[in-house]
């Protein structure tokens, strides 16, 4: 309902949070010029009945204020009203499961694809890169004048406009595998990877097996339909505070199977002949394009900024958001950058250009390549859930907002929630199953989706936001520069990444 007063007259208590206070203001009533006593009483008096009916709207079962310390709009979902309840431990662990990806594996093999010294350059940017430009879109979560951001496509809104906000939603939607992006979607693709990963360890196809596994055929889909049906029970849980054990489980397991393939590889035994120049292909255009197809690869290992304010919205405060997530950041950024350079120079180093697309497969050792694929599809279980929440929340607002389902399943939240998320979930895993192209869709993901919503948009948004209030002309053009790099990269990724999948389109089957 409408506020009866305005909200000049809500005063905040921002030294202690303690939410708003009403004050009323005894000037402002209605005019009653040549009025008696009496009517200017009973003006007060109606007035005072519609703030109190007013604040009654306000509160909860419990008596407690729905009113946001932070902004004075209860029906805004896109800004946090609620104060969170997580510390910037269990941030970490949310963020590690995001932004610690699967694509770790494939790092020696895009290492190979370039070489040392592109391969290492590249590597270092998209770290670099990356940190950046999520540290920039944590300073953007709390707004000048205190709101704080939900989500991305509301803080594309709070700067750009609609049409920062149709930008974003577009790109989440293709880069999450909600609506018409199918194809490099991150849940699409971690199901791939888990119902790969589920049929390797049931068919003992783990390692230096995979190879021979290759000539019997192992179908992948009925796997995937296995993996599907458990992230069916995982998705119910309501929203990213409930999925802390869930990603605590996330978190750990990538760590897991990086140091069981880093080890794994110091203790493989030499390797003859190696050969540490490029992947060469049958002509130059190959070449080339397995390089930047490469590339891609390198970036779609990275890509957590995509939920990371959904994430920030659990931080409680005091104190200061920012503070904690940049402890958070920090501790991720470590943990991911140490991984990661350890498995691309350790793999590249052992194996060469010989390398395989998942380094796992290149493992001599069957018990430690068991061990890590039940480690990855651990990880990318948690991580679906992680990526998807946003999605699930994205549909059931749209869902409920415009009266898709009947009455009585709207009704009952746990089961509309199931309703919706199952949906999502089985549409999904079809269409895992129907195209099982991991390597494929990574570089194309990478190059399409994660470098322009995950690497371009935040440094773009905070040069945007800042500039002509602290951001000097040195730190903008640094921003510019940096956005056409990545623009390019993205550019080229791409090119190559739907090259690849051209050429190999003849060898791919449908329900693998």
């Amino acid at each position: 309902m409408k506020s009866p007063f305005d909200v000049d007259d809500v005063k905040m208590d921002a030294s202690n949070g303690s939410g708003p206070v009403a004050v009323i203001d005894l000037e402002a009533r209605p005019s009653a010029l040549g009025s008696g006593l009496s009517q200017r009483l009973s003006a007060l008096g109606q007035n005072l009945s519609q703030r109190i009916s007013y604040l009654s709207h306000q509160m909860d079962e419990h008596g407690l204020s729905r009113i946001s310390a932070v902004k004075v709009l209860t029906d805004d979902k896109d800004t946090v009203t609620e104060p969170g309840r997580a510390g910037w431990i269990e941030v970490t662990l949310h963020l590690v499961t995001v932004m610690f990806g699967a694509g770790v594996l494939g790092l020696p093999y895009a290492m190979a694809s370039q070489g040392w010294a592109l391969g290492l350059c590249m590597l270092a940017l998209a770290t670099g890169a990356s940190a950046y430009s999520a540290f920039l879109l944590a300073e953007l979560h709390t707004l000048r004048d205190g709101r704080r951001v939900r989500t991305l496509r509301a803080l594309g809104e709070e700067i750009w406009g609609k049409r920062g906000r149709r930008w974003i939603v577009t790109l989440q939607l293709i880069d999450m595998a909600s609506g018409d992006g199918w194809l490099v979607g991150g849940s699409l693709i971690y199901t791939v990877v888990g119902g790969t990963s589920l049929m390797n360890i049931i068919n003992n196809c783990t390692g230096a097996n995979g190879a021979a596994c290759d000539q019997h055929a192992y179908k992948t889909w009925p796997w995937t339909l296995c993996f599907g049906g458990a992230m069916i029970l995982l998705s119910q849980f309501p929203d990213f505070h409930a999925l802390t054990i869930v990603s605590f489980v996330g978190a750990i397991m990538p760590i897991v199977y990086a140091a069981i393939a880093f080890i794994s590889i110091l203790t493989h035994g030499k390797v003859e002949n190696v050969d540490y120049s490029m992947i060469q292909k049958s002509d130059t255009v190959g070449t080339v394009m397995n390089v930047l197809s490469g590339i891609g690869a390198m970036y779609y290992a990275y890509g957590g900024q995509v939920v990371q304010n959904e994430v920030t919205a659990m931080v409680k405060a005091p104190p200061k958001v920012i503070q904690s997530m940049r402890k958070a950041l920090s501790v991720t950024y470590i943990v991911i950058g140490i991984s990661y350079f350890a498995v691309a120079i350790a793999g590249f180093a052992m194996f060469g250009n010989t390398v395989t697309g998942n380094v796992l497969q290149s493992l001599s050792n069957q018990g430690a390549a068991i061990a890590a694929n039940i480690a990855v599809l651990l990880h990318v279980g948690a991580a679906f859930q992680a990526f998807s929440m946003t999605v699930y929340l994205m549909l059931e607002e749209q869902v409920m907002k415009r009266n898709w389902l009947p009455k009585p399943i709207a009704r009952r939240p746990w089961v509309f929630r199931f309703t919706i998320r199952t949906i999502f979930v089985c549409v999904v895993t079809f269409f895992a199953a129907l195209i099982p192209f991991f390597n494929q869709l990574s570089g194309l993901k990478g190059g399409a989706c994660m470098v322009p919503l995950c690497f371009i948009i935040p440094v773009a948004l905070w040069s945007s936001y800042n500039k002509g209030y602290k951001a000097s002309k040195a730190r903008l053009l640094f921003n510019y520069a940096l956005i056409a790099v990545l623009a390019a990269i993205a550019l080229v990724a791409t090119v190559g990444s739907v090259y690849k999948i051209i050429k190999s389109a003849s060898t791919f089957q449908v329900f693998a």
